[in-house]
């Protein structure tokens, strides 16, 4: 883990026990969580992203590449596949999304949830 963990970050994470449809091994994950719950929690809210734009669903949201978030090619935020995990886990930081792709993400969770 590399420097201040913060909303919009995006980590490289290992998780290999996964089942089922679940996304497993070495990933990139963005952290939706807010910077207040951050600062004072030992796990952190993550969400996947994946490079397979034909996957694209309702509420998933599009990253496209840029110098801020270092990513190698356009990338879906998948908001189905919203997991916690100990701080621990977080890897290398390759970047970080924008504050409207923030915006976007919390946007697309409140309608998800109808809240």
């Amino acid at each position: 883990m590399k420097g201040r963990i913060e909303c919009g970050n995006i980590y490289f994470i290992d998780l290999k026990n996964r089942f089922g449809h679940e996304y497993k091994g070495l990933r990139p994950y963005v952290v939706i969580d807010g910077n207040e719950f951050i600062s004072f929690s030992n796990v952190v809210c993550v969400t996947p992203l994946t490079s397979k734009l034909s996957k694209k669903r309702r509420y998933d949201v599009l990253a496209a590449m840029d110098t801020y978030n270092n990513l190698k090619t356009d990338s879906l935020i998948r908001l189905d596949q919203i997991d916690n995990i100990d701080k621990q886990y977080l890897g290398y930081c390759l970047g970080k999304i924008s504050k409207n792709l923030i915006k976007q993400i919390h946007y697309n969770l409140r309608n998800r949830f109808n809240y």
